[in-house]
């Protein structure tokens, strides 16, 4: 267990953590630069912070949420500034109600193939894009290989791909 006033060994215990703490950031952010920015943010935090009493567990713990609000808080602002942008653009162009009528047909056809689908597939989708489980974590959870995960995920994103664009508008 490190102590409360050794910054130097909490420092050292979060560079021997990063590969594990970048993996998980990696799942989170949008862009590889993006988590890089994370991981650099979560360092300078623990900088900031140099009293934490923490194990090595601990420290991975604690480097997560911090990662987890990071990238929430930076995706918040994304959305903030696009919906500021959305506004801006119906106010200049007009009356949107066609893509909203287009984003209702979508999202209709989207749930009529969900329904389709049996429900290992629907598991597979909810881990994978809605948990952001890797596939080595949904193989664990679902008894499958990791490549038997990835290639069943991969044939219902193509098959989805081929209805959406069979669909007409």
């Amino acid at each position: 267990m490190l102590t409360r006033r050794d910054p130097d060994a909490l420092w050292a215990l979060f560079l021997e953590q990063r590969n594990q703490i970048l993996a998980y950031v990696r799942r989170l952010a949008p862009t590889g630069c993006d988590s890089r920015d994370v991981l650099q943010e979560i360092g300078l935090r623990l900088l900031d912070q140099p009293n934490l009493p923490l194990q090595r567990d601990e420290l991975t713990a604690w480097c997560k949420v911090v990662a987890r609000h990071i990238v929430l808080h930076d995706l918040r602002a994304i959305r903030y500034e696009r919906a500021k942008l959305d506004a801006l653009d119906a106010d200049s162009f007009g009356d949107t109600c066609w893509e909203s009528e287009k984003r209702a047909a979508l999202r209709s056809t989207l749930l009529e193939g969900l329904e389709r689908m049996d429900p290992l597939s629907r598991e597979l989708l909810y881990r994978r894009h809605v948990l952001e489980q890797t596939s080595q974590e949904i193989a664990r959870a679902t008894n499958l290989s990791a490549a038997a995960v990835r290639m069943r995920l991969k044939r219902i994103r193509t098959a989805t791909r081929s209805r959406m664009i069979s669909t007409p508008d």
